[in-house]
């Protein structure tokens, strides 16, 4: 069951009127389910120099590989996307700094 609300956000890249590099950020909110990282997860992500600490469960036909994201009130950066079945998709996630 989705009982909770994630926000995806997509970053496009722009220039002002001076020629400066800007981002405009695109927000979609969906519905979602919050899982626990495992311990596996959690060292392996760790090796690689990532600190996974929520894995969010969406359907995949909402996601358009936004690599940022906010979560009651915290930003987080996706570290990776896994998904077994047509149904749902899992975005294992570290909050950004």
């Amino acid at each position: 069951m989705f009982n909770d609300e994630v926000t995806l956000i997509t970053k496009n890249e722009k220039q002002d009127k001076y020629k400066n590099v800007i981002y405009d950020e695109e927000r979609i909110t969906i519905l979602c389910r919050e899982e626990s990282i495992t311990r596996a997860e959690f060292y392996n992500a760790g090796r690689e120099g990532h600190k996974p600490s929520v894995t969010l469960v969406i359907h995949p036909y909402e996601y358009f590989r936004q690599q940022e994201l906010e979560y009651k009130g915290q930003r987080y950066r996706v570290i990776r996307t896994f998904s077994d079945d047509i149904e749902e998709l899992e975005l294992v996630c570290e909050v950004m700094e």
